[in-house]
């Protein structure tokens, strides 16, 4: 479905992918707090302290390699492996 005046089908893909697809991508060593909210990228399987966005409070969790689908403010701890941010 077009929304806010999009002209085109890949005007509307684009649009999407320009608000989806995170600008910048980096290494992180926990622990470490972010202005902004972030998604990390796990290099292994491994389990994650982290503060939810707008959340006050810590959750630990176990995660496969990959993306961790949970917007975070802060990552207290990771078991193993190397942590990416995406924001």
């Amino acid at each position: 479905m077009l929304q806010n005046q999009e002209g085109t089908y890949s005007q509307a893909i684009s649009n999407r992918l320009t608000s989806a697809v995170p600008n910048r991508v980096e290494a992180i060593s926990a622990p470490a707090s972010f202005a902004e909210e972030s998604v990390l990228y796990l290099d292994a399987e491994a389990t994650v302290e982290f503060t939810p966005s707008g959340q006050p409070t810590t959750v630990t969790m176990s995660f496969a390699a990959g993306w961790v689908p949970v917007r975070m403010s802060a990552v207290t701890s990771v078991s193993v492996g190397n942590a990416y941010r995406a924001y």
